[in-house]
């Protein structure tokens, strides 16, 4: 049997690429396990991976998965390389009785080896890099929604509304003012939470999604809302009883398409059926995407659910009176949505289409937007122009035409990473996928990176049942094998404190960790992403908790990815930067026209992780000193010590009052006698203006 794998990686023209790693596994054994591993030869693509030879060749041909791989190690610290670089093929061979197994030659495209944007290697329909796209950041809800509600009420001829959930208020009301609101978009800057008004009293000066869906359908408009029903027995009966017993609103689509029957409106709502505990978890709304000759055409990809608790505002006080019922989160929500206009709708219409259209009737399908719309060459206030890209993660098996699914938001984010050199700012709801923990080892610890700083910011408690201890795990695998580049390395977290509020019943200070709902990140300036994917299985490739009872399966999600390298030939763009500073502003507590947010100073010998390290170190001594003063800033460092050790994989660590015991500088520490930790925030009633705990 043999004892060596040879053969050649070339491109579309027979031209040898160097410089990749092919990777020989045994899959025949019980238990795969890596053969050996060797870099394709600069010039030629030759590549020869000495292997041992077979043990029991009595059992038959051993059968190999050959996997081909960009160049990139992690490096541990006992100087062993490990292949962790994106998977641009896969292929099955079986042994030989001779000592060589020769392959025959590998075809790779260069866009599949090299770039920014997404090639899905091994596919032939790419997503389109589309130019000439007016960008619009919205971080929080309070100015995403605000928009979401501006642009449905400047529709002209359709809205189209792509939703995890919609809540509805408690039936329908010819008169909206004596409906029990759910969910309200916007507030008059006259809203007082203190003293504040029944919001249904002006359903004008309160925007209701569901309110304005019935107006636009009310003047001939396309009013439409998709929304996931699951198909697994278990999971709908879980979904079933969730909408059907408990005492919260219901946002299915039922419950939507009752409301619009009960309005005797055209308005539709369609539920998509999926496989497994799989749902479409993309959320996005679609204004005028049906023509190009008339109405602002817009698509505005949301990261939350029309469930009101996510409304929050940038400052995240613990006691706020629009985030209204509190039916999802309990705390404060950091959230992160994108406005776009110009060709890249189209993408964003086209996957709207795939999903409504395959349960739909036949009288009521949609159709493409094309010719996609012009590119912009003006900006409007708020935006900026940029090249971007519609990532996609699809489950398999949900959408005609793509049996195996699409795991595009994956490769660009392993992508973006490998090209790091500067920083990488990651915020994200979760944090457990393997690969991604993999890639950041290796950009840390490549030789060729030396001061490359990674900053992610994460919850420190998911809401998923064993993510919080698989997420210190993983970040504290990352600070371990990093090594010494680890000190290039931190976790933050955001957290809101307030005074003493006796209208809450809290005598003494108050801190609440905040929820980040968020799935962007930023890096080196030149690229940045939005959208609905969390860094964990279920929103890149499979759902860890459930595949070995349900195989593969993951959720639908939508990225818009943003390219600012103009070295590789994308124009300029400001947005990339300036969605950083908003961010890196919102958190740090920093004004966004503060030097020290700046690239020129960053880049330079502060360093951008010691920015954030002095501003969580701050923020502790502040709360260390006076918990009654806020100070300034949201986050606190992830303590160092929580990164590794047996008890800090254990999930009944993993808690708020664990992680601010930990927090220390020196041996000071924070003293609960003089603080309350709150874990759930308070519910706000819109219809009766009182507060539960009232």
């Amino acid at each position: 049997m043999s004892t060596s794998v040879t053969g050649r990686v070339i491109d579309d023209s027979g031209n040898g690429i160097g410089g990749l790693v092919v990777v020989v596994r045994d899959e025949s054994a019980l238990i795969s396990s890596d053969l050996g591993n060797s870099q394709t030869a600069d010039g030629t693509g030759a590549y020869t991976v000495p292997i041992e030879a077979d043990v029991f060749p009595e059992l038959g041909p051993r059968k190999f998965g050959l996997y081909v791989r960009t160049g990139v190690y992690r490096i541990l610290p006992s100087g062993k390389k490990v292949p962790a670089g994106r998977v641009l093929k896969v292929s099955t061979p079986s042994d030989v009785t001779g000592d060589v197994l020769t392959i025959p030659d590998i075809k790779l495209r260069q866009v599949d080896v090299k770039g920014w944007p997404v090639s899905l290697p091994g596919t032939t329909n790419p997503p389109t890099v589309r130019n000439g796209n007016a960008l619009r950041a919205l971080p929080d809800d309070l100015a995403a929604w605000q928009h979401v509600a501006t642009s449905v009420r400047g529709a002209q001829q359709s809205v189209s509304v792509m939703q995890l959930t919609l809540d509805m208020p408690r039936g329908y009301q010819a008169d909206a003012t004596q409906e029990y609101p759910e969910v309200v978009l916007a507030f008059p800057g006259s809203f007082d939470g203190n003293t504040p008004p029944t919001t249904a009293v002006d359903p004008v000066a309160f925007p209701r999604p569901e309110r304005l869906l019935l107006d636009a359908a009310n003047v001939g408009q396309q009013a439409r809302v998709l929304i996931p029903a699951v198909g697994n027995w278990l999971a709908s009966a879980g979904f079933w009883l969730k909408q059907n017993l408990s005492a919260g609103p219901k946002g299915d689509a039922d419950a939507v398409g009752k409301y619009f029957t009960a309005a005797g409106s055209s308005a539709k709502a369609l539920a998509f059926t999926t496989h497994g505990f799989s749902v479409i978890h993309a959320k996005a709304v679609l204004i005028d995407a049906i023509s190009t000759g008339t109405g602002q055409t817009e698509g505005i990809l949301l990261g939350s659910p029309f469930e009101q608790s996510y409304w929050d505002t940038p400052n995240h006080a613990v006691y706020e009176a629009q985030r209204g019922s509190c039916s999802g989160e309990h705390q404060p929500v950091h959230d992160v949505s994108i406005g776009v206009r110009g060709p890249l709708v189209a993408d964003m219409q086209q996957q709207f289409v795939l999903h409504w259209n395959k349960y739909c009737s036949a009288a009521d399908t949609v159709v493409p937007l094309d010719p996609a719309p012009a590119e912009i060459t003006a900006a409007g206030d708020g935006e900026y122009l940029a090249t971007a890209q519609l990532a996609r993660t699809v489950n398999i098996d949900t959408l005609t035409g793509l049996d195996q699914g699409e795991e595009g938001i994956l490769e660009a984010y392993l992508r973006a990473i490998e090209q790091a050199t500067d920083y990488i700012y990651i915020e994200n709801q979760y944090f457990t996928h393997q690969a991604i923990g993999d890639a950041l080892i290796a950009a840390l610890t490549d030789p060729g990176r030396p001061n490359l700083q990674v900053i992610l910011m994460l919850n420190v408690v998911p809401d998923i049942p064993f993510y919080p201890a698989w997420q210190t795990n993983l970040f504290g695998r990352i600070g371990r094998e990093a090594g010494a580049a680890s000190s290039r390395f931190g976790v933050f977290t955001a957290w809101s404190q307030t005074g003493p509020s006796p209208a809450h019943h809290q005598a003494k200070p108050v801190i609440m960790p905040n929820y980040l709902h968020t799935k962007t990140a930023v890096i080196d300036g030149k690229w940045a992403t939005i959208g609905s994917a969390n860094l964990d299985g279920a929103s890149l490739d499979q759902f860890q908790i459930l595949q070995p009872l349900l195989g593969v399966n993951r959720n639908d999600e939508l990225n818009v990815l943003v390219f600012n390298d103009t070295a590789a030939g994308f124009t300029q763009t400001p947005f990339v930067d300036a969605l950083r500073v908003a961010l890196w502003s919102e958190h740090l507590g920093i004004p966004a026209d503060d030097e020290r947010l700046s690239a020129a100073t960053l880049s330079g010998s502060h360093g951008w992780l010691q920015l954030w390290n002095d501003c969580a170190t701050a923020k502790l001594q502040s709360l260390i000193d006076d918990p009654s003063n806020p100070g300034s800033g949201q986050v606190l460092a992830y303590p160092a010590g929580a990164w590794s050790g047996f008890l800090a994989s254990l999930p009944f660590t993993n808690n708020y009052k664990n992680f601010l015991n930990s927090a220390k500088i020196g041996d000071q520490g924070i003293d609960f006698s003089k603080v309350t930790l709150v874990k759930k925030t308070t519910a706000f009633s819109f219809h009766d203006g009182k507060w539960a705990d009232a």
